[in-house]
């Protein structure tokens, strides 16, 4: 938003993804972004930001959502679980990690990507018995890291 007065000034800044601009699960815009930065951890010649990006992501959106139930802007704990679930966030992560893992442009070694979806199957189940159940952001980022 800017604000007309002169000079112009930038009151709020906000970034839409219009590829996939519509009403859904939250877990799954999230799973997207934090499985992109996984990969990018995984893939590229330096792993440091991505493993920073997704970790950063996740704690943010986690406070953000805290600090609007502390301060009054949402009206439960009931609604901060239903936007930060972080099994659905976690299946939703590695489901996009095991398919774009294999499909995206990625320059690596087969096997390499083999083991990347392999892991991300396995976190997907885990996630599917309900295994990250009130997991907190801090912990999300390195699931990852033994599989």
């Amino acid at each position: 938003m800017v604000d007309d007065s002169r000079p112009p000034v930038l009151e709020q800044l906000v970034i839409l993804d219009w590829e996939i601009a519509k009403l859904g699960i939250s877990a799954a815009d999230i799973g997207q972004f934090a499985a992109e930065s996984l990969l990018l951890a995984r893939y590229a010649t330096s792993h440091g930001p991505g493993r920073a990006l997704v970790g950063n992501f996740l704690e943010s959106y986690e406070a953000t959502l805290i600090s609007e139930v502390n301060g009054g802007g949402m009206q439960d704990r009931k609604a901060f679980a239903t936007l930060f679930d972080a099994n659905a966030i976690v299946g939703c992560t590695s489901a996009h990690a095991a398919v774009w893992g294999t499909l995206g442009q990625w320059n690596i070694d087969r096997e390499v990507k083999k083991e990347t979806v392999r892991g991300a199957l396995k976190v997907c189940a885990r996630s599917a018995r309900g295994e990250f159940e009130g997991l907190g952001a801090k912990n999300m980022a390195e699931i990852w890291d033994g599989e």
